[in-house]
């Protein structure tokens, strides 16, 4: 199950070098970020086992 995230994305645009991160905020106060080229069931996964620890 997903939850809702809020638009907390920062106000400036990230440099050249800057690299792409994806950042959800768990139920239990956990962050889970990571970068858009790995495989989704890599952070469905992840989020289950931090929800429930």
């Amino acid at each position: 199950m997903f939850v809702p995230v809020g638009d907390d994305l920062p106000s400036e645009a990230p440099g050249p070098d800057a690299e792409l991160q994806i950042g959800i905020g768990l139920r239990n106060g956990r962050q889970l970020r990571y970068t858009p080229g790995i495989s989704p069931a890599v952070p469905a996964r992840l989020i289950q086992v931090l929800e429930a620890a």
